[in-house]
């Protein structure tokens, strides 16, 4: 998948704040196959799981298909077509991302899919600067609860490369945190807590957490505004 294809997933989707490799070899990254595996399993994790996957091994059809079911699972219609056209451009006998793209083209249609053209794939070859995503201690999906001023949030957190991610949004809620886990597993993070109910110009109280991260847990306190602020996250096995 090109470098920019993958801007634009993010973009529309999850922002995953690590740096840009394509061609990374599956298992030049011990959290790969972790990656990979959820990747593949349908849910809440799904998204950010391929989203992960993808920075090690942005040529995988398969994942590519997966990709495309889990944006189209979080209603993005759009970047769901881009992903399946991508994995049809690599492998152009997948059923399952021709039925996908179908489906995903009817939604932003309203209307039955259309015959489209796959433009030939072109990969984009990192310059010789680039280097692989190093690997850290904490890497992986964490799963637990943010407690802002008296609301409880059950929230699941992405670490790829050290660098974290929560993205948590219900129908009146959205919570966004993103930050450093340094080998020692110290964190500070910072994002936003918005009530969705109020005016769309009001863009949140500020959110900012700090804590340790341990072999299989993390605790940290912080602020959401003027109000402290708690949160607790376990690995998932």
């Amino acid at each position: 998948m090109a470098a920019s294809r993958l801007v634009r997933y993010l973009s529309t989707a999850t922002m995953l704040a690590i740096p840009m490799v394509a061609g990374l070899a599956p298992f030049a990254n011990a959290q790969y196959p972790d990656f990979a595996s959820r990747c593949r399993t349908p849910g809440p994790q799904q998204l950010d799981a391929c989203l992960a996957a993808s920075r090690y091994q942005p040529n995988d059809p398969e994942l590519m298909t997966r990709l495309g079911d889990a944006l189209l699972a979080s209603r993005r219609p759009g970047s769901a077509f881009d992903a399946y056209n991508d994995a049809l451009a690599l492998q152009p006998d997948i059923g399952a991302a021709r039925a996908g793209r179908d489906e995903a083209l009817r939604q932003i249609n309203g209307r039955t899919a259309v015959a489209t053209v796959i433009v030939p794939y072109q990969p984009i070859l990192p310059p010789p600067s680039v280097q692989p995503v190093a690997a850290m201690p904490f890497d992986g999906l964490w799963s637990g609860r943010i407690e802002p001023r008296g609301q409880s949030f059950a929230v699941q957190a992405t670490v790829v490369g050290g660098q974290l991610h929560i993205h948590y949004e219900d129908t009146t809620d959205r919570v966004t945190l993103d930050g450093i886990v340094d080998s020692a597993g110290y964190f500070s993070g910072k994002g936003f807590l918005k009530d969705k109910n109020k005016s769309s110009g009001d863009g949140g109280d500020p959110l900012a957490i700090s804590g340790r991260f341990t072999q299989d847990g993390f605790e940290g306190t912080g602020s959401a505004g003027t109000k402290s602020t708690a949160m607790r996250l376990n690995r998932d096995s």
